[in-house]
């Protein structure tokens, strides 16, 4: 999966949390997007370790640079789809009075 892939299905994930699950209350959509945080943080593992192999072996500084940004990039997006499966994880509290949390690994 591409890095523009990647910042896109991210972008879905926040949109799914705030515009579908908070705004409408819909817990299956809320459901959908706690469970899918699993798949947003294995896609951010795979792109750093794509990314980190590929500056192994390059010298161009402009290339580093590049990498660099766009392991910023995907780090914050990872962290605002953690955002969105937080806010769902209140929606699903809300409408269901059951505590959604992740287990400690």
């Amino acid at each position: 999966m591409g890095k523009h892939h990647s910042a896109q299905f991210k972008a879905q994930v926040v949109r799914a949390a705030l515009r579908n699950a908070y705004r409408t209350g819909d817990v299956a959509q809320a459901r959908r997007v706690w469970h899918g945080d699993d798949a947003v943080d294995r896609l951010h593992a795979r792109l750093v370790a794509t990314i980190l192999e590929t500056m192994g072996h390059t010298a161009s500084p402009d290339a580093l640079t590049t990498n660099t940004y766009v392991l910023w990039v995907s780090h914050n997006l990872e962290r605002i789809a953690d955002r969105a499966s937080a806010i769902c994880e209140r929606v699903l509290f809300i409408a269901t009075g059951d505590r959604w949390r992740r287990r400690a690994s």
